[in-house]
């Protein structure tokens, strides 16, 4: 089962990892899973969801590469997109990639 919402696709899987670090979102507060060009129109899940956020990096940024989702759901929202209502379950978070010909370097698309 896959979502897809802009530039970000949400690939539900088995299971996280075995080498990855939780961290649990801030109570009442939408928890980021991709951002925006200068720091609006972030994907984010809404205050309220049901969802634990898990990490493979060594130093954790701040969006995650796994999602779960409880028994109550989660909900992604975007001020330029459809809100997308997520089922309980395990999700790995793949955010859409460009090269940047000036740069020589890949960088993940901002909406």
């Amino acid at each position: 089962m896959q979502f897809l919402q802009g530039d970000v696709l949400l690939e539900r899987v088995d299971a996280v990892l075995a080498n990855a670090m939780p961290k649990r979102p801030p109570a009442g507060r939408p928890l980021l899973v991709a951002p925006g060009r200068g720091g609006t129109r972030s994907h984010v899940l809404a205050p309220g969801s049901d969802v634990a956020a898990w990490s493979l990096a060594a130093v954790p940024d701040e969006t995650p590469d796994y999602l779960v989702v409880g028994l109550h759901g989660a909900r992604l929202v975007h001020e330029e997109h459809a809100p997308i209502d997520l089922p309980q379950g395990t999700y790995r978070v793949v955010r859409q990639r460009e090269f940047d010909p000036g740069l020589a370097a890949v960088r993940p698309v901002l909406d």
